[in-house]
C-alpha cells in the first residue's frame, strides 16, 4: 500500500452509520466495550469516545472540518504578483520574494511563492537572451570580466 493511500485511510472519519451501529450495539445489551470494538474492527478508545459524545451531545456525528490553514498571501498580495509578472514575466521566485518583502512588507518563502503561482496558474516566462547577456556559460560576466 502506498503512503498516500494509507494516509487517506487513516485520516478519514468513521461513517455516521458505523458510529451509530457501535453505540447501538453497546446500548442493546450486556456486551463489553472491548467486544463492541472487536466486532466493528475499531479501537476501544473510539467506542468510549462515541458513547461519551452520545451522552454529551445526543448524537454521534463526526465534527465539521476545521477549514485548514489560512492562505499565506492575501488577495492584495496576489494582485501585486499578477501585476509584477505581467510587467516583468522573467522575474525569478527569489526576486519575487525580495520584491514582496520590500514593497508589501510581507515575508514569504520561495517554496510558498512557487505553490501560489502554480495554484493561481501564474507562469513566469524566462527571457533566455537577457539571462545570456548577464553571464556566459563559463560563469563569466559578458565582456570578459570574471565573477570572482
Amino acid at each position: 500500500m502506498r503512503l498516500e493511500d494509507l494516509e487517506s485511510v487513516l485520516m478519514r472519519a468513521y461513517s455516521l452509520d458505523l458510529r451509530q451501529r457501535v453505540v447501538s450495539a453497546y446500548e442493546a445489551g450486556s456486551v463489553t466495550i472491548k467486544k463492541v470494538a472487536e466486532r466493528f474492527s475499531v479501537g476501544e478508545t473510539f467506542v468510549k469516545k462515541m458513547l461519551r459524545q452520545k451522552r454529551a451531545q445526543g448524537a454521534v456525528q463526526p465534527p465539521a472540518h476545521g477549514g485548514g490553514k489560512p492562505r499565506t498571501l492575501s488577495e492584495n498580495h496576489l494582485k501585486a504578483l499578477r501585476q509584477w509578472l505581467k510587467s516583468e514575466p522573467d522575474l525569478t521566485l527569489q526576486e519575487l520574494k525580495e520584491r514582496m518583502l520590500e514593497r508589501k512588507r510581507k515575508a514569504v518563502a520561495v517554496a510558498t511563492l512557487g505553490k501560489v503561482l502554480a495554484e493561481e496558474k501564474l507562469t513566469r516566462k524566462k527571457n533566455q537572451s537577457l539571462r545570456r547577456k548577464e553571464t556566459t556559460g563559463n560563469g563569466r560576466v559578458s565582456g570578459g570580466e570574471s565573477k570572482g
